[in-house]
């Protein structure tokens, strides 16, 4: 398998190259031309290591609560075959390729393809954190292969070493690997060490001010190591 981007850097598509029994797996939608003689069937999971009803409540929770397809578009090649791919919204933007073999957690949305042995699940980024906005899930993908991943403007990848810290905002991450600590605030930090209900209320009448202003909301702290994927837009 062989593949590069074309269009890049603001509306990238991917030529993805396929030799005789290989597979892809792609996002409904994803599709835009194809070359060579390959099979299309709608598949539940990509996973040979799933069975058949966690293949059906996987797929239900990436439709119900993560606003993904339950299906993926399975293509393997007869004879050699090309493909061209490219993300499923409108939104102008690159796509970054990322091996999955220690996970990685995708927001909703970004999602475009993927080969290889991979399970997939929804991933609740959010629980236990005060959320005001961004998604409630997110996708969580794990197994042997590699994906890509679509965002606005340009993609940044940020490897993270043991230790090491980078604050980003919730609306410019596109995805994290699985093994990465992080922790959830507010861009105005309303948690203060003052614990009073008063002295609350006051930070929390500050929180709302300063997101409606400045447009700074949920901010993600990510401690390596690991690896932080943004977008510029």
């Amino acid at each position: 398998m062989n593949w590069r981007k074309c269009f890049d850097p603001s509306y990238t598509i991917i030529e993805i190259d396929l030799e005789p029994g290989e597979e892809l797996y792609a996002e409904p939608g994803a599709f835009i031309m194809g070359s060579g003689n390959y099979e299309v069937e709608l598949t539940l999971s990509s996973s040979k290591e799933e069975g058949l009803f966690t293949s059906i409540l996987n797929a239900a929770q990436r439709k119900i609560a993560g606003g993904e397809s339950a299906f993926f578009v399975r293509y393997r090649a007869i004879d050699r075959t090309t493909l061209f791919l490219g993300p499923g919204d409108s939104e102008p933007g690159d796509i970054i390729y990322v091996p999955v073999q220690s996970g990685i957690i995708v927001k909703s949305g970004k999602y475009v393809a993927h080969y290889g042995d991979i399970q997939t699940s929804i991933a609740l980024v959010y629980a236990g954190y005060f959320q005001v906005s961004g998604d409630v899930t997110w996708l969580n993908l794990i197994g042997n292969g590699g994906a890509w991943i679509s965002g606005k403007g340009g993609l940044l990848r940020i490897d993270l070493a043991p230790g090491q810290t980078v604050y980003v905002d919730e609306e410019h991450i596109v995805g994290f690997s699985q093994d990465i600590r992080y922790d959830i605030k507010l861009f105005s930090d309303i948690y203060g060490k003052d614990k009073g209900v008063i002295d609350f209320v006051k930070k929390a009448a500050k929180a709302l001010a300063t997101t409606h202003f400045s447009r700074e909301g949920v901010i993600f702290r990510f401690t390596g190591p690991g690896s932080v994927i943004i977008q510029t837009r």
